[in-house]
């Protein structure tokens, strides 16, 4: 008869300290940049602009005549999608303790604009807690701490 193994679970829980951090950090990332495609954040759709919206003026008289204006998805600008990217790099560190991710508001003056809906800015949340991402994270966490008993 074997017996149990405890060396072997703590060896395991102290590896579970330095990975799920990191894990948590990409699941959230993902979950953040996923909403500049989804077009919404944790369930809820952006309010469309104008530039989509057959009788309002920016439909009706746009400022170029760029076709892709009322295709392209909201917050990414035409070709740019520099604040995407930026959310997609927003990793500042990813520890036990916590998971901090940062969107530079010096860089991305708008960013801060679009996420709480200020100087008239309809609110279009692309970086917030969600709780999506609550639920898909505790998911992560409890299938890597059942890893601790089997590996």
């Amino acid at each position: 008869m074997a017996g149990f193994n405890f060396d072997r679970v703590i060896r395991n829980f102290e590896q579970l300290k330095r990975t799920v951090p990191v894990k948590v950090a990409n699941l959230s990332v993902n979950y953040f940049t996923d909403t500049f495609k989804k077009g919404g954040f944790d369930g809820k759709a952006w309010q469309e602009v104008q530039r989509r919206l057959p009788g309002t003026k920016p439909y009706k008289y746009p400022l170029k005549k760029d076709l892709g204006r009322r295709s392209r998805a909201i917050l990414i600008g035409k070709g740019s999608g520099r604040l995407r990217r930026a959310v997609n790099t927003s990793l500042r560190s990813a520890t036990w303790e916590g998971v901090k991710l940062v969107v530079d508001g010096g860089l991305f003056p708008y960013a801060k604009r679009h996420n709480d809906g200020l100087k008239g800015m309809p609110q279009r949340t692309f970086m917030a807690e969600s709780k999506e991402l609550n639920e898909k994270t505790k998911q992560l966490i409890i299938n890597e701490v059942d890893k601790i008993w089997r590996a």
